[in-house]
């Protein structure tokens, strides 16, 4: 049990506002977000040769950066051309396609050759994402990059909202002990005038605490899991109950289309889906008319056909990130697949060619006393001696996590078992089962979770 879990109500509130604070200055108040709110205010407005053209521009200045700061790059790119730079002005995209694809293994192994060398620690700070396979990565995202997203966030992904609004999160924080058992169970982030929601303790007789919260609390929208907010509108649904927002936006999962309408309906607005990822290699947004754009300004993205047939509407994505330059993800291929289907949008912007976003799906899985619990992929964020991990369930309380090692040792199996103790409770059993390999799904998807039971309420019904 760690401090904050013991701190009154009132100073676990400060703790989170004061973290609230300092992502504020790091995200928001700071030139880097006036900056890049203010080229997409103007992009919003250009036409697709405008777009086109400045995609063109960066991904030249991106890959220029990269010959010239990083060791794995340079060397690549020798091995290509005499000259690096000479080639790359010549037709930056023709180049590219020229250079090899990487992905998070590849990564893992040549960290330090994928580095910006002439960056300081005051430079960037580190995160870590874990995918959708349960391979563990930390990385540094550069001070613009933690900026860029934040604007690409309020000015691309969210419609029909102001910055400054009062909203819902529901996602993986641990801001709400387990063991609680009365409400509120949520916390309040004063300088964002964010509530965060816990998805931890959604018993059927906990909902109507979070319902209560979000009729009264005058939010504008919420974000989130969409497995853990519609076990909220799927509650509200079978109690006659409706609230009025002005937008959902769902994140972290693919969104289902039951799940758009479940929302759709209690929450009386609009879903507007997305899709990115840590390594920002693609943006992929809903604009205001329902159409999926491929964001220009954030990355060069390719869609490569899933299998040998170029005529298959299922795609990996391919990234090339032009935010983050403390390391240098070119080509970078994602674990998540999207449908294409090439249509233009009455919005007017160019990438309007995904159909639905396809990657991330995972089951519910449920406490020992039946509470439905959502994604949990976070629990392996540190977990780098891991190539893979899925969680399967097929009993109340009981998990069994199979893993895929990227050496001989398994040195995070216990912070991984606290970490979902943390969430779950410590009566969940967890029992590790190293594999050779990860199943895939009939798409070709290695989904992070794999769930044989069902509640009396879970969401689906």
């Amino acid at each position: 049990m760690n401090l904050y879990s013991v701190l009154p109500l009132r100073l676990q509130n400060m703790v989170v506002s004061l973290e609230g604070k300092r992502r504020m200055r790091s995200r928001y108040f700071n030139t880097r977000f006036l900056h890049w709110a203010t080229l997409l205010s103007n992009s919003a407005r250009w036409s697709s040769e405008s777009l086109k053209e400045y995609r063109r521009s960066k991904l030249e200045e991106y890959l220029m950066k990269a010959f010239l700061c990083s060791d794995f790059w340079e060397q690549e790119m020798k091995k290509i051309c005499i000259d690096p730079l000479k080639c790359i002005k010549r037709d930056p995209e023709i180049f590219l396609k020229s250079l090899p694809k990487t992905d998070k293994q590849l990564v893992l192994k040549n960290k330090r050759a994928f580095l910006n060398r002439k960056q300081g620690k005051k430079d960037y700070e580190m995160v870590h994402t874990s995918g959708t396979t349960g391979a563990g990565f930390r990385f540094p995202w550069s001070n613009d990059a933690i900026a860029a997203e934040f604007a690409f966030i309020w000015f691309r992904r969210y419609h029909a909202v102001t910055f400054g609004s009062k909203y819902g999160t529901f996602n993986g924080n641990k801001i709400v002990p387990f063991e609680q058992v009365s409400p509120p169970f949520w916390r309040f982030n004063e300088p964002m005038n964010q509530t965060l929601f816990s998805i931890f303790h959604f018993r059927e007789d906990y909902l109507r605490h979070y319902i209560e919260e979000l009729k009264n609390g005058g939010y504008d929208f919420i974000v989130g899991y969409p497995s853990a907010i519609t076990v909220i509108s799927n509650y509200m649904l079978s109690v006659g109950e409706e609230i009025r927002l002005k937008a959902v936006f769902p994140s972290s999962e693919s969104l289902y289309e039951w799940q758009r309408e479940s929302l759709e309906k209690a929450f009386g607005c609009k879903v507007y889906d997305s899709y990115t990822n840590g390594e920002q290699s693609a943006l992929v947004y809903q604009c205001s008319e329902g159409s999926y754009h491929n964001a220009y300004e954030y990355s060069y993205a390719e869609f490569e056909p899933l299998g040998e047939s170029q005529e298959s509407s299922m795609a990996h994505i391919l990234g090339t990130s032009f935010l983050n330059d403390s390391i240098f993800l070119i080509r970078y291929k994602t674990d998540d697949f999207v449908e294409i289907d090439d249509r233009p949008c009455g919005c007017g912007r160019p990438g309007a060619f995904i159909k639905r976003i396809i990657g991330r799906r995972d089951d519910i899985i449920y406490t020992k006393d039946k509470r439905p619990v959502g994604r949990l992929d976070h629990i392996f964020k540190d977990a780098e001696d891991l190539a893979g991990a899925q969680i399967v369930q097929k009993e109340f309380g009981k998990l069994l996590i199979k893993y895929v090692l990227n050496g001989k040792r398994f040195d995070s199996r216990q912070k991984i078992e606290s970490e979902i103790k943390d969430r779950l409770g410590d009566s969940t059993e967890v029992t590790f089962e190293e594999v050779k390999h990860l199943e895939q799904d009939r798409s070709g998807k290695i989904r992070g979770v794999i769930s044989f039971v069902r509640g009396d309420f879970d969401g689906y019904n």
